[in-house]
């Protein structure tokens, strides 16, 4: 409890600064309340998010580590550890952590939207178009899904005349949308 009272504050100030898109204090500020309250899974995966938004992806890619070393079914660390990995190539590493995920978090939009992608640049089309139509399931708002499921599903072999007629349901269900 002691540590909470001293660590609560620079959590806070962290989360503001990180809003205000000042991310060099929010990087300080974690680390403070980090210093106290080293246990704070939920404060080190902020802190590593601050660490990204920050230029610093190594060291977010250390606290997301340390963080799921702590607490092995923390998503969002899997799910952001993952991120990290599809920036630096590293294809397997991200699958796995999207998994990991989704093993926690099945419906996670966020993480199937991401493995979609990636199976998509993969060129795993078939995957990729399941995969979007699950981050649709999940989150009918990712809008980029609807078209590139669209595109995989054609990539994959799917009929054009098909593609056209999904294409028209979907210009007709949300006709405000530019793709």
């Amino acid at each position: 409890q002691g540590a909470s009272k001293r660590s609560l504050p620079a959590f806070h100030k962290g989360i503001h600064a990180v809003r205000e898109a000042d991310y060099a204090t929010a990087v300080e500020r974690f680390a403070e309340g980090l210093a106290v309250d080293p246990d704070n899974v939920p404060a080190r995966i902020s802190y590593a998010r601050a660490l990204y938004l920050a230029g610093q992806a190594e060291a977010a890619r250390s606290e997301l580590e340390t963080a799921l070393a702590e607490k092995p079914d923390e998503l969002l660390a899997s799910f952001l550890l993952g991120v990290l990995h599809q920036q630096r190539g590293e294809t397997e590493q991200a699958a796995d952590a999207y998994r990991r995920s989704l093993a926690i978090n099945p419906g996670h939009a966020g993480s199937l939207f991401y493995l979609a992608n990636l199976n998509f640049t993969l060129d795993r089309y078939a995957d990729a178009a399941a995969g979007y139509a699950k981050a649709l399931a999940a989150d009918r708002e990712i809008a980029p899904a609807r078209l590139l499921e669209l595109i995989a599903r054609l990539r994959a072999g799917e009929p054009e005349a098909e593609i056209d007629r999904r294409l028209a349901d979907l210009t007709a269900q949300f006709p405000g949308d530019p793709m």
